[in-house]
């Protein structure tokens, strides 16, 4: 079946820490992370709506921002309190600051399949008549650095 596709690119900001790491990620610190996701539908309902969008960009743009982890401390959330990240967590929970549990550690590659997972999960509630699927997902940690990942 033939599927249209778009892209949209949003950028935030946010911290993390890789636990138990022997390097200087090991640390916390933040990136400027950007994000470049493809999505599609099938071109027979593209063709059935009033302008032929896969999605409006403006309400792409509002679901890439509203479930992205801006100006958020990104953690493990298997980790204990137990650990540095754990201890960060509690701090900052106790002071009602802003926080994303990721499922594993929050490194570019574990982070880029969770966040695609959560758009595909997003679009499926928001627009089940569409059949959007999110095709492809890239996080840039870095200006030269990012994962990629794509539906297989």
């Amino acid at each position: 079946m033939e599927r249209i596709s778009v892209c949209r690119n949003i950028e935030f900001e946010a911290a993390h820490m890789l636990e138990g790491y022997n390097g200087g990620c090991g640390s916390l610190h933040g990136h400027s992370y950007k994000i470049s996701m493809i999505i599609s539908c099938p071109e027979n309902v593209r063709k059935n709506n009033d302008f032929g969008f896969v999605l409006d960009f403006k309400e792409l743009n509002k679901v890439l921002n509203d479930n992205v982890p801006d100006h958020m401390f990104m953690y493990n959330k298997n980790n204990g309190e137990d650990t540095v990240e754990g201890q960060i967590v509690k701090i900052l929970k106790q002071n009602n600051l802003r926080l994303w549990a990721f499922n594993n550690t929050p490194s570019a590659e574990n982070m880029v399949k969770e966040l695609a997972e959560n758009f595909q999960q997003v679009f499926d509630n928001l627009y089940p008549e569409k059949d959007i699927k999110v095709d492809e997902l890239r996080l840039w940690e870095t200006t030269n650095s990012h994962s990629i990942w794509k539906r297989g």
